[in-house]
């Protein structure tokens, strides 16, 4: 294998993720080596709940509440009450049932988002949920933002 070769004779790359890559503009090895991302979201700060601000944020939490509700046509979204030694704080996701699963085990977790606005108060959107007693992947660092890839 050599940088001219394609991507479907990696390891890995199916045929189905090789057309991900062609849509993407990623045909070769060389492609995937010289792709960069377009911008970076900063979840590297991990910040107490008394202490956040509007924007990107990551805080390390519990929940203590959380409820899904059926809304529209199929739409469900799921509303949590996250709390740490400062404070507490509404989190929500949207068609993410599986998070009311997930959240009930009393574990602490690492919850990276957009600290917003919304429906007349403050909440943490859409976040990110990794176990802190897990290897975060998207904790506490740069993560890149890269487009239309969707591999």
């Amino acid at each position: 294998m050599n940088l001219a070769s394609s991507l479907e004779k990696v390891k890995g790359v199916g045929v189905k993720t090789g057309e991900q890559f062609a849509l993407a503009g990623l045909r070769t090895v060389d492609d995937l080596i010289h792709f960069l991302p377009r911008a970076h979201e900063d979840f590297s700060e991990v910040v107490q709940i008394a202490n956040i601000h509007p924007g990107k944020a990551t805080i390390k939490a519990h929940c203590e509440k959380i409820a899904t509700r059926p809304v529209r046509r199929g739409l469900r979204i799921t509303t949590a009450t996250l709390a740490d030694d400062t404070g507490k704080l509404q989190a929500v996701w949207f068609n993410q049932p599986y998070r009311e699963t997930q959240l009930k085990t009393g574990d602490e977790f690492f919850f990276s988002g957009e600290f917003e606005f919304n429906y007349n108060k403050y909440q943490l959107s859409n976040p990110s949920a990794e176990k802190v007693s897990d290897m975060p992947v998207q904790t506490d660092r740069l993560l890149p933002v890269t487009g239309l890839l969707e591999v």
